[in-house]
């Protein structure tokens, strides 16, 4: 790869995570359509699908250094038998507030204590539930199959009615049609309330896209250093050989 070339896509990197982080602060003041603009930008950046999509961190060689941060809530699985039937969520948190049922990324709130290659990183849980038709009675889904998901099917990479049978593709569809959001309340005695079907979904991508994030701040600070987060008013220039 010449000098040019690597110039080119370590600036597709930086314009990537600036779109990440645009996108996640936005989710956090309660833009949430952002979540598969998120689920995008980590697809462009850390995942790779045979030769027919090479990620950034991958066409600039550094992929394979990188340890990619694991913020998980600290759990022990299986849970205990009184939870057995209730939903786990593993980047988020369900919250019971005074005007209803929330799901909330961690963000930094739990901080992390583990750094991954990225297979393992790609394929740790972030979501289960029980599920009868499962040996161990348990669904589990992965990073990969959620910011996968949701950058074809919410976001616009693919057209595609959902019809599908295959097995991943239905805990999927379920996931979006609300199989993960457990409970009800009461708001002043008017009827039963509960969370959008997506919402667990929406915040766990938030979530893994700010571990996207702190992945590119901690392992390559010299190019997230040229990153640019406020508008830039008139012409941008550089210097220029004659």
């Amino acid at each position: 790869m010449s000098r040019k070339e690597e110039a080119e896509i370590e600036r597709a990197l930086i314009e990537s995570y600036e779109r990440l982080k645009r996108s996640g602060a936005l989710y956090d003041i309660g833009h949430h359509s952002e979540a598969p603009d998120i689920a995008k930008e980590v697809y462009i950046i850390a995942h790779d699908r045979g030769g027919s999509h090479v990620s950034l961190l991958t066409a600039l060689g550094i992929k394979e250094k990188a340890r990619f941060v694991d913020s998980s809530n600290q759990r022990h699985y299986p849970p205990e038998r009184g939870i057995l039937a209730s939903s786990e969520y593993i980047l988020i948190g369900q919250h019971i507030t005074f005007s209803g049922i929330d799901y909330v990324p961690n963000l930094e709130r739990n901080g992390y204590n583990n750094n991954l290659p990225f297979t393992e990183w790609k394929d740790g849980h972030v979501l289960s539930r029980h599920d009868n038709d499962s040996e161990n009675l348990r669904e589990f889904i992965s990073r990969e199959e959620i910011y996968t998901y949701v950058r074809n099917n919410e976001g616009g990479g693919h057209v595609n009615p959902r019809l599908s049978t295959k097995k991943t593709d239905v805990k999927m569809i379920n996931l979006m049609k609300g199989s993960y959001v457990d409970g009800y309340m009461h708001l002043n005695e008017g009827p039963a309330v509960t969370s959008e079907n997506f919402m667990p979904a929406y915040a766990t991508i938030r979530q893994i896209g700010w571990e996207i994030e702190k992945t590119l701040e901690n392992n390559f600070p010299a190019i997230i250093a040229k990153a640019s987060h406020a508008p830039t008013a008139g012409p941008r220039m550089k210097l220029g050989t004659r």
